[in-house]
């Protein structure tokens, strides 16, 4: 979960309730750590919601298994607009 602005911090716990309700997620990783958030002077924090993060997370698409570091990577690590670039690549 990426809160990107402290308006969002109010629906952190009702997102996770969803999450589990939808997905039962084994690891949620909350990223509140965006330029945004320095703007606003809102706490700035990585940490893990529920379950235990073992380091890089590897996620697989279009046949291909690509490595993630959801806490120390890049915002989440993932982008899920790239997809296309992402399937171009794999083929």
């Amino acid at each position: 979960i990426q809160a990107s602005a402290a308006g969002l911090d109010s629906l952190l716990w009702p997102i996770l309730d969803a999450l589990e309700e939808v997905l039962q997620p084994k690891v949620v990783v909350s990223r509140q750590d965006t330029p945004g958030r320095r703007r606003e002077k809102a706490t700035s924090k990585r940490e893990v919601l529920k379950g235990q993060y073992q380091g890089p997370t590897e996620l697989r698409e279009n046949g291909v298994t690509f490595a993630v570091d959801l806490l120390g990577g890049q915002k989440t690590g993932w982008y899920f607009d790239h997809r296309n670039h992402r399937a171009h690549l794999a083929s």
